[in-house]
């Protein structure tokens, strides 16, 4: 039941992408098929496995943060969408994501939407703090309509 639901969400999804001249073998690639989603995954965990993670194995990782950027973090990812209520009921409902704050620029004709996994419960409800309090959420997902 579950990945029926996925394979249409990802379908509807898949059809607000605008597609270049070599979609149908992009499209291809990219099926979803149910079957797979309901294999379960074997992962095997060894120490060879492990190293390969290690900072030695590597280069240019740090398992510290320097001291200047240690409060650092991601705070969103954007993607462009063509059908909003298309991608928000598949993060929302699919995903499990809420909408954070929503920003409207009639002027400029666009729209952005910031989703997280947040409970918006605590969120301000003055416009200018909810703002200030979404930019302060780590890993945001802000769809660009």
């Amino acid at each position: 039941m579950a990945s029926s639901s996925l394979t249409v969400a990802f379908s509807l999804l898949r059809s607000t992408i605008h597609r270049p001249s070599f979609s149908s073998s992009l499209t291809t690639l990219l099926t979803i098929k149910p079957k797979v989603l309901n294999q379960p995954r074997s992962f095997v965990s060894t120490t060879a496995m492990a190293s390969k993670e290690s900072s030695s194995n590597n280069p240019g990782l740090h398992t510290t943060p320097d001291e200047a950027t240690k409060s650092y973090f991601l705070q969103q990812t954007m993607i462009r969408v063509k059908d909003p209520k298309v991608s928000l009921d598949f993060y929302s409902r699919i995903m499990g994501m809420s909408l954070l704050k929503r920003l409207d620029f009639p002027e400029l004709k666009f729209t952005l939407y910031f989703l997280g996994y947040e409970d918006t419960s605590s969120a301000p409800n003055d416009p200018v703090e909810r703002t200030s309090w979404t930019f302060g959420q780590k890993a945001a997902l802000e769809l660009t309509q």
